[in-house]
Formats: structure tokens, C-alpha cells, sequence
């Protein structure tokens, strides 16, 4: 029997930040989405772009966690977890095993930021059944929406 797994909203005065990518190779264009909750699951803010020239999936999932940064630190948000469903990036933003990647500069800014712009974050891999909103918005910026929007 499979295990139900829900989204678990953070702890007070703590935002989870679902995001996700998504990843054409036909086209080489990529969709991010991002979605703001509180501790009592309410939504504060989503937010949904293309990314015009990625170079694979992991990429996308990148830019979308960058924007996502972003998002939470023009709204002033202190605490926060980004919480992603991709293991790769959890591990690349969590440790230095992937600094060096071809991906690494982005990681090591995203590392940065967190480090130097918030009170406290922690970054959690979750399954994407918990993380089917921002999947959403990220498909919907892989379709087309041309510039950052808040939806």
C-alpha cells in the first residue's frame, strides 16, 4: 500500500516556498513557478515565468528556487524553506559537492543570498505530490508566460 503524502505547512513565523521547473529539449525553454505559504497553509503569494534558454531540467528547477529567493526577499519574508522536488538541487544548495558544476555559480549565489539575506532557511526536498502547485505554475511558464508574473 502506497503512503499518502500531504504537504505540511511550516512552523510560525516560517514561509515554505514550493518550487518547481520545468524542461522542453525540443525547444531548450524552461518554466519555473513558485508558491508562498504560511503556517496555516494560506497562500500569500504564486508567481509563474519562462526561463528563455535552459540548458536542461536542473537548470529550470534552478532559476525557478533563484526566483523564488528573489520573491521572499522583496517581500521581506525572514524565515523561510525552500522546499523543492528535485534531490539533486536540495543537495546542491545544501552542501559543496556540486559548487564546481556547470551549474555551480548559480548555486553558490543562491547559497550566498539565503546565508546573507534572511534570518534563517533551511532547504527540504519534498515529493512532488506535496509539491503540485508550483509543478502547475511551472508548466504554465514552460507554456508561454513570457515575463515573471504573480498569479
Amino acid at each position: 500500500m502506497d503512503r499518502i503524502q500531504i504537504w505540511q505547512p511550516p512552523a510560525v513565523d516560517w514561509i515554505m516556498l514550493n518550487t518547481d521547473g520545468a524542461f522542453s529539449p525540443v525547444t531548450s525553454r524552461g518554466g519555473w513557478g513558485a508558491v508562498a505559504r504560511d503556517h496555516e497553509g494560506d497562500l500569500i503569494v504564486a508567481e509563474a515565468g519562462s526561463v528563455p534558454a535552459a540548458a536542461d531540467a536542473l537548470h529550470s528547477e534552478t532559476f525557478a528556487v533563484l526566483k523564488a529567493i528573489a520573491m521572499a526577499e522583496r517581500i521581506g519574508f525572514g524565515r523561510i524553506i525552500i522546499a523543492t522536488d528535485c534531490q539533486t538541487l536540495q543537495k546542491a544548495l545544501t552542501s559543496p559537492d556540486y559548487d564546481m558544476s556547470e551549474l555551480g555559480a548559480l548555486f553558490r549565489e543562491a547559497k550566498f543570498i539565503l546565508r546573507t539575506e534572511f534570518i534563517d532557511f533551511h532547504v527540504a526536498y519534498v515529493p512532488r505530490a506535496c509539491n503540485k502547485p508550483a509543478h502547475a505554475l511551472a508548466a504554465l511558464g514552460l507554456a508561454g508566460v513570457a515575463n515573471d508574473h504573480q498569479v
